[in-house]
């Protein structure tokens, strides 16, 4: 039996969290009123990362990328396009998407964690871009690009699953 570590555990539940927005994703939300949303923030990486224990940075940054994750889901499932509030809770959750990517991307994995590195953030990117699009969508009441959010959450889930299996291996060496 596989011993399940922080970073996997984390993993499943961010993977679960991807799942739950992409099925969310499926329904067309309601047509929407005034008013505007306020767009997510844009990142540029800084040089020089974050320095510290990788796996457990990893993993804290990873939950909080569940936990945004698995919110924009719940919000979504009863979508109030003509709610401020609502539309708050949404631009702050996508936002946590995005610092948690930002984090992630911060990270100077060692070589023996590097192709999970990869995997993890690269699955995080586009969980991130399907989050600018969802602000687009929102934003322009656009019911078209709910299938490019669902095809960027499909990618996402798909390296992020890629990353949970490379934890085992990369545990083992």
């Amino acid at each position: 039996m596989r011993r399940q570590t922080g970073v996997g555990l984390v993993l499943g539940s961010l993977i679960a969290g991807v799942l739950a927005t992409s099925f969310l994703m499926g329904g067309s939300p309601a047509p929407a009123a005034e008013p505007k949303r306020v767009p997510v923030p844009t990142f540029t990486p800084t040089p020089g990362g974050i320095h510290g224990d990788y796996a457990e940075l990893a993993t804290k940054y990873q939950q909080a990328l569940a936990q945004a994750m698995t919110q924009v889901g719940q919000l979504l499932a009863a979508p109030q396009l003509a709610d401020a509030g609502w539309q708050a809770q949404v631009t702050a959750a996508m936002s946590e998407v995005e610092t948690a990517y930002a984090q992630l991307l911060r990270l100077e994995p060692n070589e023996k964690w590097a192709p999970f590195h990869r995997e993890m953030t690269t699955g995080a990117a586009d969980c991130n871009a399907a989050m600018r699009v969802l602000d687009l969508a929102l934003d322009e009441e656009d019911r078209s690009a709910v299938s490019v959010v669902g095809a960027l959450l499909n990618r996402c889930q798909s390296h992020l699953t890629a990353a949970e299996e490379l934890v085992g291996t990369t545990q083992a060496q």
